[in-house]
């Protein structure tokens, strides 16, 4: 079974306000005798939680919902998303100036996540003006 694509469709608008990419943390703390707690890396293979919001047009909170319920069995399975902090940016070489390709054309980053719901944190669907925002909580999963 092919792992399922967000539908490009969906992605119309990010929000930049609310948007949040926080760091993997596979870390443990141990407790000391005296003093502060030790920590240290307890496994290398953590997932990076990803605050976003979507704005969509109303039409299209039934292709959301469809994958959802279907694509991604209720939020269960895990989806393709491309990278928002990085997908289709111009690569830039060290003077900061676009690599281009043979036609003149600057080549761009393609990234992708493997990314799916925050465990018992559906999405929300609310109005926003004349469309309906959609705020989720991801996880990026390690691709190691």
């Amino acid at each position: 079974m092919a792992i399922p694509v967000f539908p490009d469709e969906l992605l119309g608008s990010v929000l930049t306000d609310g948007f949040g990419d926080t760091l993997p943390d596979g870390r443990s703390e141990v407790p000391t005798d005296y003093g502060p707690a030790m920590m240290r890396r307890a496994f290398s293979s953590a997932v990076e939680p990803v605050t976003v919001t979507i704005v969509i047009e109303h039409y299209l909170v039934f292709r959301f919902k469809r994958f959802w319920r279907e694509d991604i069995g209720g939020g269960a399975l895990p989806f393709i998303l491309p990278d928002l902090l990085a997908d289709g940016d111009v690569v830039l070489d060290d003077a900061g100036e676009p690599v281009l390709d043979d036609s003149d054309e600057p080549i761009l980053v393609t990234a992708k996540w493997l990314a799916r719901f925050a465990p018992g944190q559906a999405p929300k669907i609310e109005p926003w003006g004349i469309d309906y925002q959609i705020a989720m909580q991801l996880e990026i999963l390690p691709v190691e």
